[in-house]
């Protein structure tokens, strides 16, 4: 498992940008408000109502954070290469590719 995620997504900063994306903001914003709203009887409408304002903007964010990520994984998949490619360094110098250990 761990081998096919470094190399699906060999850069830290995006694997961290994914999982935020995915689980941070559903963990911090979402889950909660959403237990209070089906769990809890006796929270007032105004609590309700803003338990769901804060649901779907959570989902709206959630959305596009992911979105960026995937967007930022794929350029760096294009000014790096594929995952999976091993390139020698003279086809990295070639096609202006980053370096990397050569």
């Amino acid at each position: 498992m761990s081998f096919l995620l470094s190399n699906t997504v060999s850069f830290f900063s995006e694997l961290l940008a994914f999982a935020g994306a995915t689980g941070g903001i559903a963990t911090t914003y979402i889950f909660p408000c959403l237990f209070i709203v089906k769990v809890d009887q006796a929270i007032s409408k105004t609590e309700k109502f803003v338990c769901k304002t804060i649901i779907v903007t959570a989902c709206i964010f959630a959305v596009v954070c992911l979105c960026n990520t995937v967007l930022d994984i794929i350029q760096k998949w294009q000014d790096v290469g594929p995952p999976f490619m091993c390139m020698s360094c003279n086809y990295k110098k070639e096609n202006n590719l980053t370096p990397g250990v050569c």
